[in-house]
């Protein structure tokens, strides 16, 4: 019995065809996402709760003011970046604000302290290259909570098959809300993390080793030294 031999060009043939490996590109995207938002619903009935408190949890429950698997502020942040991501194809601080300002207006359940501040800028006249300073400038320049990592996700997945950029996005889309250093360091550390795993999916690498688990600390450390040289 002879075995199938897939004709070499078969894409010539339908250039419009969906391949199996964008099929699975998608999929890995949709996980990313979605395992987003499953940790966030885990842990939201948590929040404030010391580990030792929390213990193991594998079930999503309500609590904390939080219906089972209700999206929170974190995933609604995450989606406004996504959707102006897909729409402008690209990093858009003026879109992405422009989002952010519409979501705030809706009066959302919950949102962090420095992120409304950083909006209060926003509906004032101020641009996204200046609300989160004046909010961080605001706090004493000790604010730096962790609102813009929580949504970062959309931003390595724009730059999976081009990691030129990343950082430079990751901190303006940070720097819209939380413009600490710290919080920036860690967006471009996580950012770059996200894209580099999808990196070696699409090239069918396997599993992080000790090796790639050493570049995840190397990122860290280099997103906040990048947020270091860029400067306050």
């Amino acid at each position: 019995m002879s075995s199938f031999r897939p004709d070499p060009n078969l894409l010539k043939k339908h250039p419009n065809a969906i391949t199996q490996g964008q099929i699975d590109e998608k999929g890995r995207f949709i996980g990313a996402l979605l395992g987003a938002a499953a940790g966030e619903s885990l842990g939201a009935p948590h929040e404030s709760k010391t580990a030792a408190e929390v213990g193991t949890q594998r079930e999503i429950t309500g609590g904390n003011g939080w219906a089972p698997g209700e999206p929170t502020d974190d995933i609604d942040l995450t989606l406004v970046l996504l959707r102006s991501i897909v729409a402008r194809k690209r990093l858009d601080v003026d879109d992405v604000a422009h989002g952010l300002l519409k979501w705030f207006t809706g009066k959302p359940k919950d949102i962090g302290n420095l992120t409304r501040s950083a909006l209060e800028n926003l509906r004032a006249g101020e641009g996204p290259l200046q609300s989160g300073a004046i909010a961080w400038e605001d706090s004493g320049r000790k604010a730096a909570g962790n609102g813009s990592v929580m949504c970062c996700a959309p931003i390595g997945l724009l730059h999976v098959k081009n990691l030129d950029g990343l950082a430079d996005d990751a901190v303006a889309a940070s720097r819209i809300t939380h413009y600490d250093r710290r919080c920036v360091g860690a967006c471009v550390g996580v950012r770059r993390r996200a894209a580099r795993r999808e990196v070696r999916q699409v090239a069918g690498a396997g599993p992080l080793g000790r090796k790639a688990q050493g570049r995840l600390r190397a990122d860290l450390a280099g997103g906040a030294a990048l947020q270091a040289a860029v400067g306050d």
